[in-house]
């Protein structure tokens, strides 16, 4: 069936705003390549700085966002725009949630259209600082009822989370994990020769449970038998919840 479905399609056109870099590592890197090398033709459309093509997958760039409503209304009209000059008979993969209104005016429009929702959208949005608090369950009203309709009139949803499939129809929905990609870790010692170090690279956010794992290194502080080598270094930092991210490092000696 799906040598078939490769026949038919000639190509996957990816979706993504601004939010993403063309070589994003769930995007380019684990779904992108893993089509590429299984046959497919893939087009990525994203705001960048120019077009270009790598290991086989065709960038094609749209202007990045020069304000921070561009994003949401200018960035997705030109992914729309370019998307309708491709064959209509690829299929045509979503991956931010400001772009489902393309995705509906795509299946207006008769094209096959996949959502890959990363993210809990609606959660999400309640942690947003910059959105004024009496702005939020209206947005997230909004938000809900777009996902409704993508979950009604989309040929397909991807979720990274199982707790994101409850937003779906459950036939139409497939997990597909945001697991670090095997082939990255060339040596795996053994865990009894290495150092007592543990690092998080990454964002840290009250969305992404800065609180929690702060809780749970001072737990594990208190369990530990702290030794010259033992430390615990996180990446960044939104100090206090609402700041810009600053690095911060912790060291027990």
């Amino acid at each position: 069936m799906v040598e078939d479905l490769k026949s038919q399609i000639p190509q996957i056109i990816m979706l993504a705003n601004a939010g993403h870099k063309p070589l994003d590592t769930r995007i380019f890197h684990k779904e992108a390549i893993f089509l590429k090398k299984n046959g497919w033709d893939v087009t990525i459309i994203i705001p960048h700085t120019e077009s270009f093509e790598f290991n086989g997958i065709k960038i094609i760039s749209v202007p990045l966002p020069k304000r921070g409503w561009h994003q949401l209304i200018v960035c997705p009209w030109n992914i729309f725009w370019k998307s309708c000059r491709l064959s209509s008979l690829s299929v045509f993969h979503i991956h931010d949630s400001e772009l489902l209104l393309v995705g509906i005016a795509l299946r207006m429009l008769g094209r096959q259209v996949i959502y890959d929702a990363h993210e809990d959208t609606p959660l999400q949005i309640t942690y947003q600082h910059w959105i004024p608090t009496y702005l939020k369950k209206p947005y997230i009203l909004f938000y809900r009822g777009l996902e409704n309709l993508a979950g009604r009139f989309f040929t397909g949803i991807i979720v990274a989370e199982p707790v994101i499939a409850k937003y779906f129809p459950s036939h139409k929905v497939t997990l597909i994990r945001n697991f670090p990609i095997a082939s990255s870790f060339h040596e795996l010692n053994n865990y009894s020769s290495r150092q007592n170090r543990i690092v998080y690279v990454g964002l840290l956010s009250k969305a992404r449970g800065v609180v929690e794992m702060l809780e749970g290194y001072k737990k594990a502080s208190q369990n530990i038998v702290r030794t010259p080598t033992a430390n615990i270094v996180f990446g960044i930092l939104d100090a206090n919840l609402r700041t810009p991210p600053i690095v911060l490092a912790v060291c027990t000696q």
